[in-house]
């Protein structure tokens, strides 16, 4: 997982939407960060700025349940230190 941030320390930076699809990159429904995924697998996430859990394919933020695009038994892999992290 790679992240741009969206707001460098001299000013807010907003991406253009062609850009971010380009770059195969999608914004975190958080806070929006910058965000790429490395792995077709899975598509559970977690932000390392606001630390979000969400899908990446479809955005929907997954603190509380599954939306469906990963199955359930999926989990997250913590982007910080590498652990793995359930629903709840």
């Amino acid at each position: 997982e790679t992240q741009l941030s969206k707001d460098p320390p001299h000013g807010n930076l907003e991406f253009p939407s062609g850009l971010l699809m380009r770059l195969g990159l999608k914004q975190c429904p958080g806070c929006g960060e910058g965000m790429q995924k490395e792995s077709e697998t899975c598509h559970k996430m977690i932000c390392r700025s606001c630390r979000a859990r969400f899908c990446f394919r479809c955005l929907a933020r997954l603190e509380y349940f599954n939306c469906g695009c990963t199955g359930a038994e999926h989990n997250f892999v913590d982007p910080l230190d590498g652990s793995i992290r359930s629903h709840q």
